[in-house]
């Protein structure tokens, strides 16, 4: 269980700091020297503010059947959607309607703005997936989704995890992928195979894959070469998504180069359209008067509309692509309430008073300090006791048992509530445990009294 304490790492290294202030400036006078003891130790004035903490809910789950948005799914482990995935779904889903008379539907406009680990790629990258198999029905080559990474790395960390997908689900029988970056020049792998994505480009362009994987600087090279063109030739009818990772990095010059990007591939694709007249679903004068026509607008970011504002988000995003984003097009990441992870009211929580009064607090530090003084990592005698301390469990209690016992306990409610945002640890401790804090304070004080001439 051995693991980075963040607060240890914090003290450690305010203490090395404030040791090397101590030994380069080594005043002679008591007073100044004093003043800067205090500058650098005092937690309150001093210039350590913090640690910080922030917690996170976990993401709230979509209801039973939000899959059902789809007409493919993975099937190979269980998978249940967030909220947000599911509202990506609905978004991004081509199933055309029970009454109409065409192969699919153009998908709306979308950016998913969510944290890391909400699942992003998965909130496009299934109904990508959903697409492909329908147009492939539908017998269509070529280029269904262009997938664009920042960089190379990224790329071909979502290329293992798609090759996982493609070569496990049985329903994606069929489906090709490719990635074409510059580490992957000239001859390379032929088919999808559990070695990896489509990387010979000859194969790429005899056969478009059904997604690209690729940079935006080789599509610049994609669209300008003629020996490439034959990507776009067979690949304009089927093309419908065209997604951007990590979109705050398209920003400045980059942005610009990008913006323009995309306004020469809805070009090359029109062009080809006009000359072949292979549309398998009728353009309309709104697609014609988009920069990409029927492709659909796909972004993702992690750190962009956390203030709850999405206008800055989406005029950034119609500049990129050209086309109107709806409010409802920004898709906010949906996490639990304190109440609904705990699972029980307030009313029949343990008190804190109960459960961390100051006997309890004294207890559980020194238990700590004892368990780590026999040897012990500093991370499995916490947890041993808060365990016994703090939720009268055994030391080899499971996890789970743990956990439960948490959630049963007002002191994590006030804790989760009250840290939502940032907030320092100090402030933390006084909304939490107030008589904890105003001994702290106390001996603060008494180290760091107003009158800097009575410090050593």
């Amino acid at each position: 269980m051995s693991a980075l304490l963040p607060l240890a790492a914090a003290q450690q290294l305010q203490e090395g700091i404030g040791e090397y202030l101590s030994t380069t400036f080594a005043l002679a006078d008591t007073l100044t020297q004093n003043a800067l003891t205090a500058f650098v130790g005092n937690p309150s004035t001093g210039m350590f503010q913090g640690p910080f903490v922030r917690t996170r809910m976990p993401f709230e789950p979509a209801a039973a059947g939000a899959t059902e948005l789809l007409d493919w799914a993975p099937t190979t482990f269980p998978f249940r959607p967030y909220v947000h995935q599911a509202a990506a779904f609905e978004r991004l889903s081509t199933r055309p309607a029970p009454d109409s008379s065409e192969p699919w539907r153009r998908p709306d406009p979308t950016l998913v703005v969510t944290g890391t680990g909400s699942g992003k790629t998965e909130a496009f990258l299934y109904p990508v997936l959903d697409h492909a198999v329908r147009a492939r029905k539908q017998g269509l080559r070529g280029v269904k989704a262009l997938l664009l990474y920042p960089m190379n790395a990224l790329a071909t960390d979502q290329a293992e995890r798609l090759t996982r997908l493609i070569t496990t689900e049985p329903g994606l029988a069929g489906i090709t992928a490719g990635l074409y970056t510059g580490e992957h020049s000239g001859s390379g792998r032929t088919t999808v195979s559990s070695a990896g994505l489509i990387t010979d480009r000859a194969t790429m362009r005899e056969d478009p894959p059904d997604l690209l994987l690729t940079n935006y600087k080789m599509l610049d090279q994609l669209l300008l070469r003629p020996e490439d063109t034959d990507i776009w030739r067979i690949s304009a009818p089927a093309l419908q998504y065209v997604v951007l990772d990590e979109f705050h990095t398209y920003d400045a010059a980059q942005g610009t180069d990008v913006a323009l990007l995309l306004r020469r591939l809805g070009l090359v694709v029109v062009n080809h359209l006009d000359s072949t007249d292979t549309a398998p679903v009728a353009r309309t004068d709104a697609d014609r008067a988009r920069p990409l026509g029927r492709i659909t607008p796909v972004a993702t970011s992690a750190t962009l509309g956390d203030d709850g504002d999405t206008t800055a988000v989406r005029e950034f995003a119609e500049t990129i692509f050209g086309e109107h984003f709806p409010a409802e097009a920004v898709l906010t990441e949906s996490r639990l309430t304190v109440d609904q992870w705990m699972g029980m009211p307030a009313t029949d929580r343990v008190p804190t008073g109960t459960s961390a009064g100051p006997a309890q607090i004294e207890i559980l530090n020194a238990s700590i300090a004892e368990r780590i003084e026999r040897g012990e990592d500093t991370a499995e005698a916490t947890y041993a006791a808060y365990s016994t301390v703090i939720l009268g469990l055994s030391e080899d209690a499971a996890f789970d048992t743990a956990l439960g016992a948490t959630r049963r306990h007002d002191l994590i409610a006030r804790i989760l509530t009250h840290s939502a945002h940032a907030i320092s640890l100090s402030e933390l401790t006084a909304l939490t445990l107030p008589a904890e804090h105003s001994r702290r304070r106390q001996a603060t004080e008494q180290l760091f009294g107003s009158d800097v001439r009575h410090m050593r």
